[in-house]
Order: C-alpha cells, then sequence, then structure tokens
C-alpha cells in the first residue's frame, strides 16, 4: 500500500459513501462524518474512523451533502474546527447557490 495521507468525509449518502469506498479500496485512511451516525458504521467495519469534526482533524476536506441549507447547517456546527490550510472539496449533488457563507467560512 502507498504511502498517504488521511482524507474526511462530511455526508455518507449515495455519493459520500461511494467516494469513500473507492478512497479507502486506494489505501487512503478517511475520517468519516454524517448527522446520523449509524450510517457511518459500514465504512468504518471496512476500515475507514469516525471523526466528530474532520475539519478539525484532516488537511483535505470532502463535502457531501444535498441541499444549501444541509452544507451551511453542517458547515455550521463544524468551521470552528477549521484549521487555515484546510481544502474543502465540494461533491455535491447541486452547486450551491450561495457562496457567501462558503466565503465567510473560507475567511476564517
Amino acid at each position: 500500500m502507498m504511502d498517504t495521507e488521511t482524507v474526511g468525509m462530511i455526508g455518507l449518502g449515495l455519493m459520500g459513501t461511494a467516494l469513500t469506498e473507492r478512497l479507502l479500496a486506494a489505501g487512503y485512511g478517511v475520517r468519516v462524518y454524517n448527522r446520523s451516525r449509524e450510517k457511518a458504521d459500514p465504512l468504518i467495519t471496512r476500515g475507514a474512523e469516525w471523526a466528530d469534526n474532520p475539519l478539525a482533524t484532516c488537511n483535505r476536506v470532502l463535502i457531501s451533502l444535498y441541499t444549501t441549507e444541509t452544507v451551511e447547517a453542517v458547515l455550521g456546527q463544524l468551521d470552528d474546527g477549521l484549521r487555515p490550510g484546510t481544502t474543502l472539496i465540494a461533491a455535491c449533488w447541486r452547486l450551491p447557490s450561495g457562496p457567501v457563507s462558503a466565503r465567510r467560512t473560507t475567511a476564517r
């Protein structure tokens, strides 16, 4: 297995689960977060780790959430853990219609 960093995944719906499975298969460590923790159990069984706040522990974090409101709600709960230099990657079903909150978060 190659030497890779651990990445974070926020949102474990269809897309977030599939992305996490691919990252694990490629040898990446993945720290997962979902509002309903039980959705993480099958991925934890496959090698993912639970993270109460992936923004606080990973340099690269994928966000796979369905609506702008959900993105804002979840990031609102977690953004106090966001560190300078963290890369956020939006893997959303819909592009957020409100970049203002994203700018507010990234300005920190």
